[in-house]
């Protein structure tokens, strides 16, 4: 499953560069993976592939066509809620990636920090993460602002409940853009507890 992802990495970062309705058949050959994975978690322990996934990240952190598979398999494991996933480690790879890296493993890494920040199972681990903050993730997230509003602005069912405490340890301004549609996306923190706002530029 994974060399399949592999296999179709050149088309996806091609499609993201030119969208052409002849490669909807990868993206929807994605989408049929992230579900299946997502099912296939709630009943397998996801820790020897996160595992498999760590090690394939640190010892080989610049070859991209291999990370990124990994990485969009461990994003199916945001849902899982009968088993112990601790995600400081990916979330400190993707924090280090730099802005011109690929085109598909960025999206994958604004979509996995979207999903990861929407997770409401999560709010507990962010205390158990003191060295990763939530500003940490939103000024990763401002270095590629057309990726990242794409994936906070996309249409799509939410993959878990949006939080609805506070978060005490955010406080962060960050201008977004989705290039020609002139729409900003600002990200702000007002007592503890983030927003999202949407105006015509």
């Amino acid at each position: 499953m994974v060399r399949a992802l592999i296999l179709t990495e050149p088309v996806m970062n091609e499609y993201l560069t030119i969208p052409e309705d002849k490669y909807n058949f990868i993206v929807d050959f994605r989408e049929n993976v992230r579900v299946g994975l997502d099912i296939v978690f709630k009943f397998v322990s996801p820790e020897p592939y996160l595992n498999r996934a760590l090690s394939i990240m640190q010892s080989y952190p610049n070859e991209h066509l291999q990370t990124e598979p990994w990485l969009f398999v461990v994003s199916a494991m945001l849902t899982v809620t009968n088993f112990q996933v601790d995600f400081k480690e990916v979330i400190k790879f993707i924090v280090t990636l730099p802005p011109n890296a690929p085109s598909l493993l960025i999206k994958t890494s604004c979509e996995f920090l979207r999903d990861f920040i929407d997770n409401a199972d999560n709010r507990k681990k962010y205390s158990e993460m003191p060295e990763i903050s939530l500003e940490t993730m939103y000024k990763w997230l401002a270095q590629v602002p057309g990726p990242t509003a794409k994936a906070f602005l996309s249409q799509r069912e939410p993959r878990r409940a949006i939080f609805d405490d506070p978060i005490v340890d955010f406080d962060c301004d960050v201008n977004l853009s989705l290039g020609s549609i002139s729409k900003t996306l600002l990200f702000f923190v007002n007592s503890g507890k983030g927003s999202m706002i949407l105006s015509d530029a």
